[in-house]
């Protein structure tokens, strides 16, 4: 670790930042000395790499021929980041494209150490844009700090990198300003602060207009301008800053001062002393100007001219006029240097005039009731009404044409449906009863006929029970054999016996009966394990015997499809319930039981086929993918599908009678609109 590192690490955080603010205090001070701008940079590294602690810092100047070259760098590892390196030149780029800054390891961008040391720690390259007066890409400021530091870090050494980089645009202003003639500079600016307040609309506009303007009028750090509503200011615009919170502290408190200032009719040019204000001001002051770190504050009311009167009345009959109107204030900080007002006078008194005058008719114009809208149909009326008459015309003339076109013209409404293709006739083979697939008679595309045997079902339940009830029949004919033989061949048997003995032989053969009707049952299960077609036609099922060979069944279980290919065909359509209704007012309006449809296959996606909508189902019901459908069919000549394939998919356009242009293109959109907006 460096020597700056560890006496950094040794340091209190309240050290720290006053070694920070000293620093930084000491390069503005250069950044508007008469030091060149080599010598600047050589003093901001030098101050940086000790305080930071860093591995080095560097310095890239822009070249629009070569792009980045290093201009100045310090550190011991300053030298390990070359100026050919193609991801670091890249890394360059990309921050001065984006205008942010970036934090990014070394070995992220292939950077290796020029040491021979293997133990060499990586860095981490914080890089920020440095930016010329004109807020163009002058440079890179580069910090090469250690690797692995936490994310809060990370972010403070690039808010410092960022305050230093603004220095060098204050170098820049102030080596400009030397090179150019002050005079005519400062005759520019008060141009475009006349020119850029007075183009403004609207109070937020013209207050950042002022803002902005008055700042590189007055060479100041921060001008911020405030608007008054009558009992309370409020921050409208802050120089350089396109957000801000109005709830944070400092613009709180400077709220309040511009309240007392206004209030009082005074102005307030304050430098360190406020002995002259009252102690409840003074504190507030003092406050606001620890807190914004600014060493000179300044707010000067804007007060309308009360000699003028825009709407034609005398004073006498307008007394507030006789005061003039407040519009709120002008703020104006420097943070580095106690600045007398009279050192500015002459450009400070020229900017609150302005910024009075602006102000002051964005006030008027925002009162209007609805001046936005007003603004807004001012300039399309000079859009449209101005140079551009000809072409409105031609443009009214042509959405006239195309309004009516889409109104009166019309054009066959055709619903858009998928289906599928598929034979008309075909069945599918269900299982009666649990089993196993044994055999499979007929495989894919092979032919069958009337009753034929297509599947064998193999069951061990029905098997073993048929083994059992025949077990038990055989056991109660052996039961009833013997019963007789005792009948016949005991004369002499007691009446008691021989009662029971018949009781016995009628019971045997009542359940000897039970058991043969039984066996009946399940002889009758076991012929329907093989399953016939009741069709003559084709196998569609691919691979039937891979597939389904020793493939255990449930009863009901559909396993083959049986059609006949040569016979006619038809399409299945599945009509979504947003637009059966089209269909089914058509078979109305036309009284008919047939629409004229065409389509095309997925399979020949080339050629349209005509045909016509014979049946659709009254009653909905869910598809595969969870919505709702109505089932409908469409006939359709064989002889103009070339190879048809059953189950291949189909769109269809149905011809739902006569309809404007304008509700055939975007029925749908009508349709979402009546269901979504006005229901």
């Amino acid at each position: 670790m460096s020597s700056g590192a560890t006496s950094q690490s040794s340091a209190s955080p309240d050290q720290i930042r006053a070694q920070v603010r000293q620093a930084f205090d000491e390069l503005r001070v250069l950044s508007r000395s008469e030091e060149s701008l080599e010598q600047f940079c050589q003093a901001m590294l030098q101050r940086v790499v000790p305080l930071t602690g860093a591995h080095g810092c560097l310095v890239w100047q822009f070249d629009p021929s070569v792009g980045f070259k290093r201009y100045q760098a310090l550190g011991n590892r300053a030298q390990d980041i070359s100026e050919s390196h193609e991801s670091h030149r890249d890394l360059l780029l990309e921050v001065a494209r984006g205008g942010q800054p970036m934090a990014m390891d070394t070995s992220a961008l292939g950077i290796e150490s020029s040491s021979d040391d293997s133990a060499t720690p990586e860095m981490m390259l914080l890089v920020v844009p440095v930016l010329d007066r004109r807020n163009r890409i002058w440079g890179m400021l580069e910090l090469l700090q250690r690797a692995g530091i936490s994310d809060i870090s990370r972010d403070g050494y690039l808010r410092f990198l960022q305050q230093l980089s603004g220095l060098f645009s204050r170098w820049h202003e102030q080596h400009d300003l030397r090179n150019i003639g002050e005079n005519e500079q400062r005759w520019n600016q008060r141009m475009d602060l006349a020119r850029e307040i007075h183009l403004a609309r609207g109070v937020k506009e013209t207050a950042y207009s002022i803002a902005n303007e008055s700042r590189r009028l007055l060479e100041a750090d921060r001008v911020s301008v405030a608007s008054w509503t009558g009992r309370k200011s409020r921050v409208q615009a802050i120089s350089s800053q396109d957000k801000f919170d109005n709830r944070a502290n400092v613009v709180k408190m400077l709220g309040r001062i511009v309240d007392s200032s206004i209030r009082a009719d005074e102005p307030l040019w304050i430098c360190g002393d406020t002995t002259g204000l009252s102690p409840s001001l003074a504190a507030l002051v003092n406050e606001f100007l620890e807190e914004s770190h600014s060493r000179t504050l300044g707010v000067i009311p804007l007060k309308s001219d009360p000699t003028r009167d825009q709407a034609g009345l005398s004073l006498d009959r307008r007394p507030k006029m006789r005061q003039g109107k407040q519009c709120g204030a002008l703020i104006v900080e420097y943070f580095d240097q106690e600045l007398p007002k009279a050192q500015i006078l002459e450009d400070l008194q020229l900017a609150t005039q302005h910024a009075t005058i602006g102000m002051a008719r964005s006030i008027d114009e925002d009162a209007v009731f609805l001046m936005p809208l007003w603004r807004t149909l001012g300039r399309v009326k000079h859009l449209l009404l101005g140079d551009a008459l000809k072409k409105t015309i031609a443009g009214t003339v042509t959405a006239v044409a195309l309004l009516l076109f889409l109104c009166f013209w019309p054009l066959t409404l055709k619903m858009r449906v998928d289906g599928v293709l598929q034979p008309e006739i075909r069945r599918n083979l269900f299982t009666e009863i649990d089993g196993v697939v044994s055999e499979i008679l007929f495989d894919h595309n092979e032919q069958v006929a009337v009753n034929d045997v297509v599947i064998r079902l193999d069951s061990k339940i029905l098997t073993l029970e048929s083994l059992k009830l025949e077990n038990q029949i055989k056991t109660l004919n052996e039961q009833i054999i013997n019963l007789d033989r005792q009948l016949n061949q005991i004369k002499h048997m007691p009446t008691a016996d021989k009662f029971e003995m018949q009781g016995n032989l009628k019971q045997f053969q009542i359940q000897r009966q039970g058991y043969i009707d039984e066996l009946e049952i399940v002889r009758n299960q076991m012929k329907s394990l093989e399953i016939a077609t009741p069709i003559a036609g084709t196998n569609i099922m691919w691979n039937a015997r891979r597939r389904l060979e020793n493939l255990p069944v449930a009863a009901n279980q559909p396993l083959l499809t049986i059609a006949d290919l040569d016979g006619p065909w038809q399409v299945e359509l599945m009509i979504p319930q947003n637009r059966v209704g089209y269909i089914q007012r058509a078979l109305k309006e036309q009284d008919t039981t047939e629409l004229v449809t065409e389509m095309i296959l997925a399979t020949n996606p080339n050629e349209k086929i005509p045909g016509k909508l014979i049946s659709i189902s009254d009653r909905a019901e869910p598809s595969d993918d969870g919505s709702t459908v109505f089932r409908a069919i469409v006939k359709l000549d064989k002889k103009l599908i070339e190879r048809p394939n059953p189950g291949s998919g189909v769109t269809v356009r149905v011809a739902c009678g006569s309809r404007s242009a304008g509700f055939v293109w975007f029925y749908q959109v009508i349709d979402f609109f009546r269901t979504q907006v006005l229901f």
